[in-house]
């Protein structure tokens, strides 16, 4: 596009924005003061993103630290990342309009792991696989629920209400890890479509590919849910049993990623289709940069649910040695275990609880793949992850 089309002058001399083009970030800071509603978003939008990358690193920082558990940690770092992670790539679709598009294309591709994680983060309350399908095995598991297995209420019972076995278990988990690879790749082809102009991004037209990427991109993200959904609902009486954790605040995280990332932007799309083009967005990519600019709203909502449930001991460790929880000014794990050794190497005695705190760094190296199915003790009631000896109090 050249610069005779990019802008028309107004009787003051400067340049107008309209809806037929994206202009570039350079052009808007220059035009900047002929659309005040515009730099007012922006300020909100860096002030609450750097506030976001604030709780970013300071929250992933605690729980890598805290939380003595690796597989554990991992899976909270990323759920706890997820709404910090939409704010900055959101923001930079508010300074790049031409990049709105792609920026919702990244934070939907970051969602897709957080997804999975929350699943392996079940799987390890209960000490693995091996061990979640042992406890489940007096739990039916009820397949027809939303968002897609509801209108499945009439089947036989049989077909609804079955118990979790492994080969089901295997198939539940393709199935929430099959969003990590058809999504993007979906979101790749809008992507060149969008570029190539012949089909322009969005578009409802019955003849665009986009609105059929739409709904396989529907399909795979409700599927994936689904999955998830099966195995949270089937899980929680016996969730129930291992007490102390507590998973209903991360669903429901994990169901606002979905929502926000899946049905805003569609939702945006339509309302934006029947209000005419105006300020502070009077750009072609108006629907893309009002979701951005939601978007980060929305995260500076949802952050302090994710700093009270998942930046913290309460609810993700169910017990502790009473050393680690006695000692007030240092709640590091591997510090204690440090001074343990120090103290060994002196000649001295180590206590029972330094005993335990060093058979968990054990644990710790063990590598997933070991660990995941033969961990946990399914008949004695035992949690994987958790260092034995006093129960948690904070």
């Amino acid at each position: 596009m050249d610069e005779a089309t990019t802008f028309a002058p107004n009787d003051s001399g400067h340049r107008e924005f309209d809806c037929s083009f994206d202009p570039r970030a350079a052009e808007i800071f220059a035009n900047i003061s002929e659309n005040p509603e515009l730099l007012a978003v922006i300020i909100i939008g860096t002030v609450l993103t750097i506030g976001q990358i604030i709780s970013l690193v300071e929250g992933c920082t605690w729980i890598a630290k805290n939380i003595p558990h690796s597989e554990r940690s991992t899976c909270l770092i990323w759920m706890f990342s997820c709404w910090p992670v939409f704010s900055i790539v959101s923001l930079v679709g508010l300074y790049i309009p031409r990049a709105a598009l792609l920026s919702n294309i990244a934070s939907n591709m970051f969602l897709y792991p957080t997804m999975y994680h929350f699943l392996l983060l079940i799987v390890d309350y209960f000490g693995g696989e091996d061990s979640l399908i042992g406890k489940m095995r007096g739990h039916l598991m009820h397949f027809n629920q939303p968002p897609l297995l509801c209108c499945c209420c009439c089947c036989p019972k049989a077909f609804c209400h079955n118990k979790l076995t492994k080969k089901k278990y295997l198939f539940l988990e393709i199935v929430v890890m099959q969003v990590a690879v058809a999504r993007p790749i979906m979101q790749f082809l809008t992507l060149m479509f969008d570029l190539d102009g012949t089909y322009p991004y969005p578009s409802y037209d019955p003849r665009s590919p986009h609105v059929y990427l739409l709904v396989l991109n529907t399909i795979s993200t409700m599927s994936s849910m689904q999955s998830i959904l099966i195995i949270y609902n089937s899980a929680k009486p016996a969730i129930k049993d291992l007490g102390g954790y507590n998973t209903l605040p991360k669903f429901i995280l994990l169901e606002s990623f979905v929502l926000v990332s899946g049905l805003q932007m569609s939702i945006i799309g339509f309302a934006i289709g029947g209000v005419p083009c105006s300020k502070p967005f009077p750009f072609m990519s108006r629907g893309s940069s009002w979701n951005a600019f939601i978007t980060i709203l929305w995260g500076i909502i949802f952050q302090p649910v994710s700093i009270k449930y998942l930046r913290t001991l309460k609810g993700n460790v169910i017990s502790l040695p009473s050393k680690f929880r006695d000692d007030k000014k240092s709640t590091n794990l591997p510090g204690l275990i440090a001074r343990a050794k120090e103290r060994l190497q002196r000649g001295g005695e180590v206590s029972i609880d330094e005993e335990a705190a060093e058979a968990s760094e054990a644990e710790e190296r063990t590598p997933l793949r070991r660990r995941r199915y033969s961990t946990g003790c399914v008949d004695d009631g035992t949690s994987y992850g958790t260092v034995h000896g006093s129960v948690l109090e904070v």
